[in-house]
């Protein structure tokens, strides 16, 4: 499948933004937004050398869940791949471990997934909560951007390393609670609708000197 949702990214030499990026089709697509953004960049990985791994906090500017993905044009000539020019290497943040490993794994196999669905729609969300789910993308991004630090000079980076400690171990805390809340709102939904099935068996009971009585908990 193809892949679809925001990421940090961090360009060199300048400041991370967030994207809401698109593979598919051979291409990396960088957007300002979800919903009609303005395309910003696009890397095509097509007849290319492409090299995935995952990165330190430290490598990814202060960031967890980070990685890269180098690219090196390449061509074959007597049935050997030959690579030639200067690498591109994209560094980018995920907002979960799990989110970082799903990238990775779709970019490296980009060429089978080539008209593949995006893996979002795999999971059976609804509207409502596909919009909670890229909106808890967003926010733990945006926390995660405010940590995020410019590569240290030797003389700077001791006077980072503390707010840097400091700054990550808040957002990886926050990923694994706003995450939760869009399997929360399907879980929600199903327990709203057993709520309503039990209450309807309970009052079309016929009254026979017994008294029914549910036990619901309180969300």
């Amino acid at each position: 499948m193809s892949k679809e949702g925001f990421l940090l990214v961090h360009d060199e030499g300048r400041r991370s933004h967030i994207y809401y990026c698109v593979l598919g089709e051979g291409k990396m697509q960088y957007y300002t937004k979800r919903d009609r953004g303005v395309m910003v960049r696009e890397v095509i990985l097509s007849r290319s050398r492409l090299k995935v791994r995952g990165m330190t906090d430290a490598d990814g500017r202060g960031c967890p869940y980070s990685f890269s993905v180098r690219l090196q044009r390449s061509r074959i000539r007597d049935g050997r791949v030959l690579v030639y020019g200067s690498p591109v290497v994209l560094v980018m943040s995920a907002p979960t471990w799990g989110e970082r490993k799903d990238w990775g794994n779709a970019i490296h196999a980009w060429q089978r997934n080539y008209w593949g669905e995006p893996q979002h729609k795999a999971l059976g969300l609804a509207l409502d909560e596909l919009e909670v789910f890229f909106d808890t993308q967003y926010k733990v991004l945006q926390m995660m951007l405010q940590t995020a630090v410019p590569e240290p000079t030797k003389l700077e980076a001791g006077r980072l390393k503390n707010h840097k400690s400091t700054a990550v171990a808040a957002a990886v805390a926050v990923p694994k609670a706003l995450f939760g809340r869009a399997q929360a709102v399907k879980k929600v939904g199903n327990q709203v609708s057993k709520k309503i099935r039990e209450k309807a068996v309970s009052f079309s009971l016929p009254p026979m000197g017994l008294s029914v009585s549910t036990s619901v908990p309180t969300a």
